[in-house]
């Protein structure tokens, strides 16, 4: 995929652990406690921003509300029998219904949603140190983290 670029909007947790993972990615972190100045701080790094192409995979309503504030021709999420939250409200085009919930059944609708002909899964992802220090952390730590 050559050429592409890819931006994901992410919880401040979650961008923690994966920013060091993925750093070819753009990543905006969006602190999901949000308050309206938050929002509006999104709002404000996405203005003039167009994508070709909004993947809405979080089945949350709060997820599919920031999907407002993207620019793209195409909201794709998940078919009408697997949204939640009333996720199918605010995409245009959705994943091919599958029989199974399995994770790569899933994986392999989103990419032939994209165009995509599906590879066996590889399963083979490097984690650098401080990622796998920083998840060590949060499992052992008893607190919630929302």
């Amino acid at each position: 995929m050559a050429g592409n670029r890819f931006t994901w909007i992410i919880g401040k947790l979650e961008a923690k652990l994966m920013t060091e993972l993925l750093p070819e990615i753009e990543f905006i972190t969006f602190d999901k406690a949000a308050t309206l100045r938050e929002w509006w701080r999104l709002r404000a790094a996405l203005s003039g921003r167009r994508f070709d192409l909004l993947l809405d995979l979080q089945l949350s309503f709060r997820a599919s509300m920031l999907s407002r504030l993207i620019d793209s021709p195409i909201k794709l999420g998940f078919d009408r029998r697997r949204a939640r939250e009333l996720q199918w409200l605010f995409t245009n085009a959705q994943i091919e219904p599958a029989t199974s919930e399995h994770v790569p059944r899933l994986v392999h609708g989103l990419v032939r949603a994209c165009g995509i002909a599906p590879k066996a899964p590889h399963w083979d992802v490097p984690l650098p140190q401080g990622a796998l220090q920083y998840a060590r952390q949060i499992i052992t730590d008893q607190r919630p983290h929302y």
